[in-house]
Order: structure tokens, then C-alpha cells, then sequence
């Protein structure tokens, strides 16, 4: 009867082996209101501006034309930090 059982679960589930489907996350957290790139020298020898959120929306607008089972979270934290939330106390 077990074996029944599972090879009828075995079966059950080809269908969904068959969709399988490469799923990129990206996922970020703690940002900081670093909303503005910015050039550091030990990436690209400070040739290259990193952070700020139009090259994490530009980043994922990439990988989403790639494959579009992209997902993209945030675990918040987003707007504390440095002096712009200090500044605008988180309003526009």
C-alpha cells in the first residue's frame, strides 16, 4: 500500500518538474538612505559609482529583462541613517 501511495505522489508531481523554471532573487536590506551613488576606491579602483537606488532600480529593470521570474524585496530599513532622512524625517 506504501508503495502505491508513493509512487502515485511520484507521479502526481511530474507535471511541476516538468515547469521548473530558474527564479532570481535579489534582495536587499539596511540601505540607509544612501540614496545617491557614490565612488569608493576599492571597487573598480573608485572608477565606478555604486549604491544609491537608480543603480539597484537599474540593476533589477537588468536582470528582470533577463528572467522574468525575478523577484526583488526589500526587509526595510530603507530610510534612517544619514542626514537626507534626517533632514526630511522621512517625508518628500
Amino acid at each position: 500500500m506504501k508503495l502505491k501511495a508513493m509512487s502515485a505522489a511520484l507521479l502526481l508531481t511530474l507535471p511541476f518538474w516538468a515547469c521548473a523554471k530558474d527564479v532570481t532573487i535579489i534582495y536587499t536590506n539596511d540601505l540607509h538612505a544612501h540614496v545617491e551613488p557614490y565612488k569608493v576606491p576599492w571597487i573598480a579602483d573608485g572608477k565606478r559609482d555604486i549604491g544609491g537606488w537608480a543603480n539597484i532600480t537599474t540593476m533589477v529593470k537588468q536582470e528582470k529583462a533577463k528572467n522574468n521570474a525575478t523577484w526583488f524585496f526589500d526587509a526595510g530599513d530603507y530610510f534612517t541613517g544619514p542626514y537626507i532622512s534626517s533632514l526630511t524625517k522621512g517625508k518628500r
